[in-house]
C-alpha cells in the first residue's frame, strides 16, 4: 500500500460540471457517439489532469473496430505521452459507449468480476497519484438521445476482484427482469461500494450538431467530486 504524502487540488463538483460544459468534452462525446451509432462498435475517450497546474487534457476519441474499444486506459493522451508512463497525469473521467442502442445500460461482465468494473479499477492503480475517476458507460438511440451511466468507486483503495465479483452478482439479478438504467445505478449505489447516477443527453441536429445536457443533468455530476492524493 502506498504512503500518502500530500493531498492534491480537489476535483470539485464545479470542476466536473465545467468539464461537461466544455466544447472539447462535448465534441469528443459527439464523435464517439457518432462512431458507435454508425458502426455498432464501441468508442470512448479519457480526460486526465496534470499535477502542476490542475489543467484538464483530453485524449482523442478512440474508435473500436470490433467488440470493444482498444485499451483506452493506456492510450496516448494528446502530446503528453502515455498515461501509464507519465506520473504527472492522473485520470479524472473515462467514458465508453456500449454497442447496443437498445435496452438499458449495465456494466459488462466476466468471470473475474466485470470487465467494465475491472477496467475502471485499473485507472486507479500503478501510478503515483491515488485517484477516484468518474467513469461512464453510454448508449445512443435512433432518436439521437442517449444515456450515460455514471459510476465511481467509493473506497480509498481500488476494489479487489472479489468485491467487484460481489457487485456484479448484485447487478446480475437485474438481468432476469425488465430493468432500466436507473435500476442499475440504484443497485450499484445499494452495494455501498459505488456512487452511481444516470445522465441523459440529446444530439441537437439544428445548424452545427452538438450535444445538449440540461442544467439539471449537468448538476448530477457534482456528487462525484473527489480529492486525489500523491503517494509513494
Amino acid at each position: 500500500m502506498g504512503i500518502v504524502r500530500m493531498m492534491l487540488q480537489p476535483v470539485t463538483g464545479s470542476n466536473l460540471v465545467g468539464m461537461f460544459r466544455e466544447k472539447t468534452f462535448r465534441n469528443l462525446l459527439l464523435e464517439a457517439a457518432d462512431h458507435t451509432y454508425t458502426t455498432g462498435y464501441e468508442s470512448g475517450f479519457i480526460v486526465v489532469r496534470d499535477m502542476p497546474g490542475a489543467r484538464l487534457h483530453y485524449s482523442e476519441a478512440v474508435r473500436g473496430t470490433g467488440g470493444t474499444i482498444p485499451s483506452i486506459e493506456f492510450a496516448d493522451i494528446a502530446d503528453y505521452g502515455s498515461l501509464e508512463k507519465t506520473p504527472d497525469l492522473y485520470p479524472v473521467f473515462f467514458h465508453h459507449f456500449h454497442r447496443s442502442a437498445d435496452g438499458p445500460l449495465c456494466p459488462t461482465s466476466t468471470k473475474k468480476g466485470g470487465y467494465d468494473l475491472g477496467c475502471f479499477a485499473k485507472l486507479r492503480t500503478g501510478r503515483h497519484v491515488r485517484s477516484r475517476p468518474l467513469c461512464s458507460i453510454g448508449k445512443i438511440g435512433n432518436d439521437m438521445s442517449g444515456e450515460l451511466l455514471l459510476l465511481q468507486e467509493r473506497t480509498e483503495e481500488s476494489l479487489a476482484p472479489a468485491l467487484r465479483a460481489y457487485v456484479w452478482s448484485c447487478l446480475e439479478q437485474l438481468l432476469d427482469y425488465t430493468y432500466t438504467t436507473q435500476d442499475a445505478a440504484d443497485e450499484l449505489t445499494r452495494t455501498g461500494l459505488y456512487r452511481s447516477a444516470v445522465v441523459r443527453f440529446r444530439i441537437d441536429e439544428r445548424k452545427e450538431r452538438h450535444i445538449v445536457f440540461s442544467r439539471e443533468e449537468q448538476d448530477v455530476v457534482r456528487q462525484f467530486a473527489f480529492t486525489p492524493t500523491l503517494v509513494e
